[in-house]
């Protein structure tokens, strides 16, 4: 069982180039995003160790995004995502969101499965010139 606890920027700053696939991808601007919006940031910590983070926000009245999640290669499969999901949805259903929505790449097939074993529908394709790369908007009812 993880430690999953409300994190500041600075850590989800920290958590984000931890997770190898994230830190190739060069620096997130988040304070730019959450920036004038209602966010939830929230960190998995095994003992004094990052797991992993999430990042979601409100782009609307009833609309909750997860926008970023990683699990650092040690302790993925262990229910780190599971643990940082249920947070998010509790988190999403107290600002009275109905639905979450969650953007991931076609590439990402352990994230697709997730998805699909937890409800999530397929909404739209972003395509790409590396079709592995087309990202896929999902959204869940909640």
């Amino acid at each position: 069982m993880f430690t999953i606890r409300n994190a500041s920027l600075s850590e989800i700053v920290k958590a984000h180039a931890l997770v190898p696939e994230f830190y190739e991808g060069g620096h997130v601007d988040f304070e730019g995003r959450l920036s004038g919006t209602a966010s939830f940031s929230v960190i998995a910590l095994a003992g004094d160790d990052i797991a992993g983070y999430a990042v979601s926000y409100m782009k609307d009245t009833t609309t909750a995004y997860i926008w970023m999640v990683g699990t650092l290669p040690d302790y993925r499969r262990q229910g780190v995502y599971q643990q940082l999901f249920t947070r998010i949805h509790e988190w999403a259903v107290g600002q009275g969101a109905t639905r979450l929505q969650l953007k991931t790449r076609n590439n990402k097939r352990h994230m697709l499965s997730w998805l699909v074993k937890h409800d999530f529908l397929f909404t739209e394709i972003e395509s790409q010139d590396d079709i592995s790369q087309n990202r896929i908007l999902t959204e869940k009812l909640i």
